[in-house]
């Protein structure tokens, strides 16, 4: 059927203004740094179905449909990273998406295949299903509708293979006769998909060899049902490369300006690029775009599909789309994440805070010890609990204080941070203070500020709890430390200098005496009820933890100390990506195996377990798991650097930061001269 004039010009929209571009713009990168391996469309995979659901309890309506839709999704994830690990020049598309109208550009006149279509019965029909049999007639959906989607589509050289994803998993509680007809309608459905996918193929490129697969990535094969062919499985997923290379052989190394497949290649990447509007983004195929855009939703605590989608809106009425008609969206019911209180939306621009986190902004303990592991969301909170102590009109007329003790044992951005965090909000909202001045107690009372960052920069313990002890005692401060493992570092090397860390002797018992001295303070002035002391303390990032964890003594201490507070816990990771955050998780039962874990009142024990908080995904990590503490493991991040920013690269240093220390600086600066980039510095960030 020959095309009309808006589908014809609909299809060079398509074929040449979009995919021409995208095609010109892959072969320059490829051809630029001589880069191998897949080319991943988009560079990281979307995150759609990121609510973490209640476990342990069966779901029901909305969360049960929520936590099908992501099982199918993390199948796909797995798939994608069976893909990233392949050594084969391929371009690969991941949930090629198309509207009626769109596919009519490629195929007029297209057979409907809607279930359940009431066009009914009538000459020559086609079975649809044992209910239903369906006249055949041309399509009939509205332009703008989805008209389907394909997962997965690969192209190499010479070939263009389909790959549908199921999430189905087979229960050993399900009978044999049910498990079979799940098994058969999932591997029916997936069919009709790729047949969908490969009439379109067809219709670009009808030369072209076409591979087809149904990928049931939570099946093993042994447990497969019947005799379906074309099926990838778990157990052919844990060993992608060989099945690759067997099911789809390698017949051509042609480079990609002279592959086969480009008339066809160009067509899929125009499609791929454009949306349903039929207007398209190149950026979108941007790594670092897609990173920024991830980046962006963790800052933000976006963590929910609810949470995006209402941002979304906001963001389109700010950029004058009008206001759009909020839908009546039903969103998965989760209560472990709750919608901010007004003072993290307000001045920390942060969306979702989970249960726990909330509960601990809405205490009013005096004495508070939070434990939680990086990424749980400990700072956040305390930010939220000072400003609402310095925005309290109250505390404001009693010249009331919240100081916060931060970790100053080395040069630190975290100071200046919260310095221009607070003052952004409101000028002369916050003032560093010195505790090695010559009378910090009467600066402290004396400044105009509501809330006093304390710098304790090798300062002495008994000196600085003086202090705190005197400021709960004089006007009612409120003394907050963040990070208190790092402190205890710093106030060690105070007491006994630098040299006795390196040789592994212990912490002085006075420290811990010191820090219990203060509390006792806090309770001598229980009858005006308004000092308070809340620690937030993760002790597995102890710097040198295995010198400091190795003695009883220290054990007991703790303990005892916090026995004088109440204890709450963060465990939820919002700050990392899934796959990061699961990684966290592992390394955290590392600490286990230590045999100093085992201890009888270690207070190891008392580490809360690091949990994953979303679904959102990134880039995939490259984790070292390093157990000789000794290792210098310089070597690996220069390796690791090298891969990311080295001449076969496609990746500039922009693209690059180093999670190090300044030890690095020097063998980053001659990776840099040896590619000829020297004015890079200002764009490469060492974190201290």
């Amino acid at each position: 059927m020959a095309l009309k004039k808006g589908m014809k010009n609909l299809r060079d929209i398509i074929d040449v203004k979009v995919g021409q571009e995208v095609l010109r713009r892959i072969k320059d990168t490829k051809n630029s740094c001589d880069a191998h391996g897949p080319i991943m469309l988009p560079p990281i995979p979307d995150s759609k179905y990121i609510d973490i659901l209640p476990e342990g309890i069966p779901l029901e309506g909305q969360n049960a449909a929520e936590k099908e839709s992501q099982d199918g999704y993390e199948a796909e994830v797995k798939v994608y990273r069976c893909f990233e690990s392949l050594d084969r020049d391929i371009v690969v598309l991941h949930q090629l998406e198309y509207s009626h109208e769109q596919y009519s550009a490629f195929i007029p006149g297209h057979i409907c295949q809607k279930k359940n279509c009431r066009k009914m019965c009538g000459k020559n029909c086609v079975q649809d299903s044992e209910e239903h049999i369906l006249r055949e007639h041309p399509c009939h959906n509205p332009p703008k509708n989805i008209e389907g989607e394909c997962d997965f589509v690969a192209i190499g050289s010479d070939f263009v293979a389909v790959f549908e994803v199921k999430g189905l998993q087979l229960e050993p509680t399900v009978q044999s006769d049910v498990a079979e007809k799940m098994f058969h309608g999932c591997c029916n459905d997936a069919l009709k998909q790729r047949k969908r996918m490969t009439d379109l193929l067809t219709s670009i490129d009808s030369s072209i060899t076409i591979h087809e697969f149904t990928v049931l990535s939570n099946i093993i094969r042994r447990d497969a049902v019947g005799s379906q062919t074309n099926l990838v499985f778990k157990d052919d997923l844990d060993n992608f490369v060989r099945w690759f290379d067997v099911h789809i052989p390698l017949l051509s190394k042609d480079s990609i300006a002279n592959w086969k497949t480009e008339k066809l290649m160009q067509s899929l990447l125009g499609l791929w690029c454009i949306n349903i509007d039929n207007k398209w983004d190149f950026g979108k195929f941007a790594l670092t775009r897609c990173i920024k855009e991830v980046n962006d939703k963790l800052l933000k605590a976006h963590v929910t599909r609810k949470s995006i989608e209402e941002s979304q809106l906001k963001q389109n009425e700010f950029l004058g789309k009008g206001k759009q008609k909020k839908k009546n969206t039903k969103y998965p019911e989760n209560e472990l994440i709750r919608d901010a209180s007004e003072i993290f939306s307000h001045y920390l621009n942060i969306d979702c805070l989970t249960s726990h986190q909330q509960d601990i902004f809405d205490s009013n303990e005096r004495l508070l010890w939070v434990d939680g592991p990086a990424g749980s969301g400990k700072t956040v909170v305390l930010l939220g609990k000072v400003m609402q102590f310095a925005f309290d009109p109250i505390n404001k007329s009693l010249n009331r204080k919240a100081v916060m003790v931060l970790p100053d044992y080395v040069d630190s951005a975290v100071q200046e941070y919260h310095y221009n965090l607070f003052n952004s909000l409101q000028p002369g909202l916050c003032e560093t203070i010195s505790a090695n001045c010559e009378d910090p107690l009467n600066l402290i009372s004396q400044c105009s500020s509501s809330i006093v960052l304390l710098k304790t920069r090798f300062m002495g313990v008994d000196s600085l709890i003086g202090l705190l002890c005197s400021l709960t005692k004089s006007g009612g401060h409120h003394i907050f430390f963040d990070d208190l493992h790092f402190d205890i570092v710093g106030w060690w090397a105070a007491q006994t200098g630098p040299s006795k860390i390196v040789s592994g002797q212990y912490m002085p018992p006075s420290i811990v005496d010191m820090i219990y001295e203060l509390l006792m303070t806090v309770y001598e002035n229980q009858s005006d009820a308004s000092s308070s002391v809340w620690i937030f303390c993760d002790l597995a990032q102890q710097a040198g933890h295995t010198w400091f964890h190795q003695t009883n003594i220290h054990s007991k201490q703790l303990q005892a100390l916090k026995l004088a507070f109440i204890v709450k816990t963060l465990s939820v990771n919002l700050r990392n990506t899934c796959d990061i955050s699961m990684f966290l998780s592992v390394i955290r039962q590392y600490f286990e195996k230590k045999p100093w874990y085992n201890l009888e009142t270690v207070w190891l024990s008392y580490f809360p377990k690091q949990q994953i908080g979303h679904y959102h995904r990134a880039t995939k990590p490259v984790i070292y798991l390093i157990e000789d503490e000794k290792l210098d493991y310089r070597h690996i991040l220069i390796k690791e650097l090298q891969k990311l920013a080295g001449r076969d690269s496609c990746l500039d240093l922009n693209d690059v930061g180093i999670l190090y220390s300044d030890v690095m600086k020097d063998s980053y600066a001659k990776i840099r001269s040896d590619q000829g980039k020297k004015d890079m510095q200002k764009n490469f960030i060492f974190l201290l």
